[in-house]
């Protein structure tokens, strides 16, 4: 469940060959609260320069600008007081190679300017999963379309999927992180479901449900909370253990923001890995 993130301003870039903008906005009025963009005049010169080069070019944005576009956004931040901002992570996820190069920056930028942005950190050689983003983006076309005529029957029951999920390339997806996002009410408590020991286990009891996969057995390893204090939020993390006669896995769930799973083999040198990038 991801409720925490969402009560975060939202920082968005919106680019184009001519225009960079980046914008942060209020989570529950939508408003945009600052902004910073390559229209403003200190921009102008580089613009003109480059606009009357020969030959001209048609893209007129680099990499300093956009870090140039991410202090400015990141001291007006400051002046208002915001210091904690969040992404669209499948936004930024998606974007093509070319204008990650833009973004990072930014985003570089604004942090450097004392802002927190909550990030998604994985290991540096891992992947991202292409078919969930094929599936959002085929979604997105079917949303264009007239709703089908169903006939009286009911329709195919939603499962809650990852939003994104990564892994190391070329393996058959049994290591990997991913998030999984559920909307939830905002007065959501954990707390109201009991502490992380009787979550775990209700946990662990729905996953080897008798009957749902067969021979399954699970067992809950050590369950712990923490709070955040600047966001009055409890977090519950959940590791624990699933086998049968033919695999063996190992799962660590934190109850708002991140699922994690692996190969039991595998968990203590994934534990070790520290190479990660944003």
């Amino acid at each position: 469940m991801a409720n925490a993130n969402l009560k975060l301003h939202l920082l968005r870039v919106v680019l184009s060959c001519r225009k960079i903008t980046a914008q942060v906005t209020n989570p529950t009025t939508e408003s945009i609260v600052a902004m910073a963009s390559t229209t403003e005049p200190e921009f102008l010169p580089q613009y003109r320069a480059k606009l009357n080069r020969f030959p001209r070019s048609h893209n007129f944005m680099d990499s300093k600008i956009a870090s140039r576009i991410g202090e400015i956004l990141g001291v007006r931040l400051q002046e208002i007081g915001v210091d904690n901002v969040r992404i669209d992570l499948k936004e930024e996820i998606s974007r093509p190679i070319h204008q990650q190069k833009l973004v990072n920056p930014i985003f570089k930028s604004v942090k450097q300017a004392g802002i927190n942005i909550a990030e998604f950190i994985y290991p540096a050689n891992w992947v991202g999963d292409q078919t969930l983003l094929y599936r959002a983006a085929g979604r997105a076309e079917r949303s264009l379309d007239p709703p089908p005529l169903r006939n009286g029957e009911e329709g195919r029951r939603k499962v809650n999927e990852p939003v994104v999920a990564f892994g190391p390339p070329g393996s058959s997806g049994e290591l990997n992180v991913s998030v999984i996002v559920s909307p939830v009410s905002t007065d959501f408590s954990i707390e109201a479901f009991g502490g992380p020991m009787e979550v775990g286990e209700t946990l662990v009891k729905t996953v080897t449900e008798p009957g749902r996969r067969g021979d399954v057995k699970g067992r809950l390893i050590q369950p712990s909370s923490r709070e955040d204090s600047l966001r009055n939020v409890k977090y519950y993390t959940l590791e624990f253990q699933v086998e049968s006669p033919v695999f063996q896995r190992h799962n660590v769930a934190e109850v708002s923001e991140l699922a994690a799973q692996t190969l039991v083999s595998k968990f203590r040198f994934s534990k070790q890995d520290d190479g990660c990038e944003d």
